[in-house]
Formats: structure tokens, sequence, C-alpha cells
């Protein structure tokens, strides 16, 4: 107000604020907006991180006996882990490249929504990658040395052991 009034006494000032307020003002729903679509995409992130581990572990822990009789014929640990990391690792590769080129593409719409971010910010695009590769990494390796680790006869035997019941059942 004081500088207002320095330069021209007569002009009226109404409500002065500094720049820093109306900025903040300006951009304040836009801030709330991309701290919320910024929760709503860790949460996705957590959640899709979940759902990988989940299913690619659940499906080593299905091949246990697989791996026990490959274990049984000769295969050793070394083999079945890079066997089973390799099979785990594909398709989650194919899958979170084929979402980062979706994300890609439909980004530009999206930025309109958010402020100070570019639809091009690729180090999101990388370490988004780059969680969900590890996840699937470590979803494959963990349950895979589990697997790796039992005695193979064991497996065989509990292979043998379900088949006997599935032929008296029937």
């Amino acid at each position: 107000q004081d500088a207002i009034k320095s330069v021209d006494p007569e002009v009226p000032v109404f409500l002065p604020r500094s720049m820093r307020q109306i900025m903040a003002e300006q951009l304040g729903w836009r801030t709330v907006h991309t701290s919320l679509i910024s929760l709503f995409a860790a949460v996705a992130l957590t959640l899709s991180a979940i759902g990988i581990y989940a299913v690619i572990a659940y499906s080593v822990t299905q091949r246990t006996s697989e791996i026990g009789v490959r274990m049984a014929c000769g295969a050793g640990r070394p083999q079945i882990l890079r066997m089973i990391v390799k099979q785990g690792m594909l398709p989650a590769l194919i899958g979170t490249l084929a979402g980062a080129g979706a994300a890609l593409a439909t980004a530009k719409l999206f930025s309109r929504l958010l402020y100070g971010v570019r639809f091009t910010d690729y180090s999101a695009y990388v370490s988004a990658v780059a969680f969900l590769v590890f996840v699937a990494a470590a979803a494959s390796y963990f349950p895979a040395r589990r697997a790796a680790s039992i005695n193979p006869w064991q497996a065989l035997r509990h292979e043998c052991g379900a088949r006997a019941v599935r032929d008296e059942q029937s």
C-alpha cells in the first residue's frame, strides 16, 4: 500500500496482496488436485505391486511339484532359480512396458489436469517401471528359492499322493 501511495496517492487500493498471495490463490485448487492425483497414483502403484507379487508368487507355488520333478531329474538349484525368474519376469516386463506405453499415449490428456507436471516426465515413468520390475523380480526369486530348496522326493511323494487321492475319488 505504501509503495502505491508513494507513486500516486490518488489511486484507491483495495485488498492489497503480494504476488505470492495472488499466485497461491490462483493455484490453490490445482495444487489440491495434483496432490490428490499423486496420492491416487501412489495407491495404484502399490496395489499393482501387490497384485504382481501375489500372482507371480502363487504361480511359482503351484509349480512346486514340477520343480521337484525337475530337481529329481538332475536340474540344479541355480538352473531352477534362473528358469523360474525368467518365466516370471517375461510377462511382467511385457505388461509393465505395455502399461508404460499406454501411459505415455494418454499422458497428453492428463497433463492439462496436473499443474507443473509435463506429460513427458520420463523420470516418473522410469521410476514406476523400475519399481514394478523390481517387485516382479522379487516375486519370482523368493518363492522360487523356497521351492528350489525343497527335497525333490518330498515333492514327488506329495504329487503321487495327490494323484492317488484323485484316482480314488473318480
